[in-house]
């Protein structure tokens, strides 16, 4: 199914054996020229490997880069399990029918469960063209929810017979046979059903071609919809993010579209949710729009959000153009909005910094150091700014020097143990270079459980780690601080008493480095009677920046206030 009978003589299959569950991944490559040879290696490797194929046939028995990809005869869709929580019933059909609801005459040769989700082959007629073979199998993928991160022209998948050795929680384990999972063809029709077929590119090309144009259609002639009132007053909790939700259930009007759209979309990525996931979620408040747009359109508006930082999640207060301002203030019920009463107000030009919740669990809140969250911090805003050369030690010791004084605030000796303490408690990784045995030209790297957001991530203003670098504030009030972001984002109390047990700090020092925080301008307490008649914290997040070149302001809330709300 996936390669010819008949190789030539410069042509090879490349089969790829990772070991996932060591310290340090070891990956190797194989190269067979038929059948036998095939069988052969994966019945040798799958046992302590996990075992992949290349979709394309490789030129040469080299490297799988993409411009040594030869041939290819299918297109693939990859379905995992965790993209649709929803799906209780995990059997083939249920994502089968994905694709038949877009494509109901395509014909699907062939369905592989690969242990945590399905594979799904299309048939096509051979091709040397992986470009365009690349970019039809993406669209494809997009308009049905598959992964779209498994349509690279170098895509590799499990081999049926071998076994997937993931486990829980990501981790592999190549000893417990009981808990592994068998890769099965759970279906094959390819050249046995008398409906097969195997497409040609321009054909396929035009059936979706077809499909997207009878959705533009649909749209272009829609009628508006009557606007059906979300009644959230009978929810049993207060709403986070109530305006977004809102607004989500209710639809928008046809100027203010894309601005929820992108609300929506930021929303849900910040709490972790798949990207396939968010299409859905797309689709459906695109449904409830009036008028809705084009299924196209709108893919290509949640790929856009989904790709940038620009966030659009802050409070109307925080909003500075004013037409934005409006459409979010029309639909504030400060009754009902938790956000609005913690005061987890961004504004949303802002330059902000990301840190994956994975990474601010109790336990490691406990464990790591506010210098070491400070690293993590830097490494987010700048691990992509130093370009071929990469985000290096001595690139670090630069950012780490305030900036009044020309000393850093991390020894180099200090610094040594921090990055080492990341790396062992693999959130980083450090490589050294390959030209230079100096320490500060070691590369600093983030680790893949620091990249990949599964469990969404806080965003927070970057000036506060930079009110750290330049010692306003102490490492235990940024922890302190990030902790507050944490629950606000999770809509979780911000009491002293809870703080005390989720950083195992006494409340006098709780006290002690808010209010250091205060001092720094990092965060705005307001004094709030509750209902019951006790006094409790508002927290509202500012920009320590906001103050750096103006000495007009009094240190006093009020005018802290005024000049956010300007």
């Amino acid at each position: 199914m996936l390669y010819p009978e008949n190789l030539k003589a410069d042509e090879y299959i490349r089969i790829v054996c990772l070991r996932k569950g060591a310290d340090t991944p070891f990956q190797k490559s194989l190269f067979v020229k038929n059948y036998i040879e095939f069988e052969a290696a994966v019945a040798k490797y799958k046992y302590s490997y996990d075992v992949y194929t290349q979709l394309a046939t490789n030129r040469d028995n080299i490297k799988g880069l993409k411009e040594n990809q030869r041939q290819r005869k299918v297109l693939y869709l990859d379905f995992d399990f965790q993209d649709y929580p929803d799906l209780a019933n995990k059997d083939i059909t249920s994502f089968s029918a994905k694709i038949k609801d877009k494509f109901p005459s395509l014909f699907i040769c062939c369905g592989v469960a690969s242990g945590n989700g399905y594979h799904f082959y299309i048939s096509i007629k051979p091709s040397c063209n992986i470009k365009s073979i690349t970019e039809l199998n993406y669209q494809l993928a997009e308009l049905v929810g598959a992964d779209l991160a498994a349509c690279k022209s170098t895509q590799i998948v499990r081999v049926p017979t071998s076994y997937n050795h993931k486990v829980e929680k990501g981790i592999y384990d190549y000893v417990n046979k009981d808990k592994w999972k068998y890769t099965k063809v759970v279906f094959n029709d390819y050249k046995k059903n008398e409906l097969f077929k195997a497409y040609t590119l321009d054909n396929i090309d035009t059936y979706i071609q077809k499909y997207i144009s009878n959705e533009k259609a649909k749209f272009e002639f829609a009628e508006y919809k009557t606007k059906v009132t979300w009644n959230y007053a009978d929810k049993s909790t207060p709403q986070c993010y109530l305006c977004i939700k809102k607004v989500f259930y209710e639809g928008a009007d046809i100027h203010q579209r894309n601005f929820w759209l992108g609300r929506i979309v930021k929303m849900y990525q910040k709490q972790g949710v798949s990207e396939p996931r968010i299409y859905k979620l797309a689709h459906e408040y695109n449904s409830r729009c009036r008028p809705p747009k084009p299924t196209s359109v709108i893919d290509d508006d949640v790929k856009r959000y989904l790709h940038t930082d620009y966030n659009l999640l802050g409070c109307w207060e925080s909003i500075k153009n004013q037409t934005q301002r409006n459409f979010v203030q029309s639909q504030c019920d400060k009754a009902f909005c938790q956000n609005y009463h913690t005061g987890t107000t961004l504004t949303i030009d802002a330059k902000l910094s990301k840190l994956p919740c994975n990474v601010l669990t109790d336990t490691i809140l406990r464990k790591l150091s506010g210098n070491e969250y400070m690293i993590l911090t830097l490494l987010d805003m700048y691990s992509e700014s130093f370009g071929r050369r990469g985000f290096r030690v001595k690139n670090l010791k630069k950012l780490l020097k305030p900036r009044y004084i020309d000393k850093p605030c991390i020894s180099s000796k200090t610094l040594k143990k921090v990055l080492e303490n990341l790396e062992r408690n693999k959130w980083i990784i450090l490589k050294p270079d390959v030209k230079s045995n100096l320490y500060d030209d070691i590369h600093i790297k983030q680790s893949r459980k620091l990249k990949e957001y599964t469990g969404g991530y806080i965003l927070f203003y970057f000036s506060v780690c930079c009110a750290l670098i330049d010692r306003r504030i102490s490492q235990t009030a940024y922890k302190i601080y990030l902790t507050l972001i944490r629950n606000l984002t999770n809509n979780k109390s911000v009491t002293y008493k809870e703080l005390t047990d989720d950083l195992q700090i006494d409340k006098g020092n709780i006290s002690k480095y808010i209010g250091e925080l205060a001092d720094a301008k990092c965060i705005l307490v307001q004094k709030k009677i509750s209902e019951l008649g006790k006094e409790y914290n508002k927290y509202q997040i500012i920009d320590p920046d906001i103050f750096k070149d103006d000495k007009s302001f009094l240190d006093t809330g009020e005018n802290i206030k005024i000049s956010l709300l300007a």
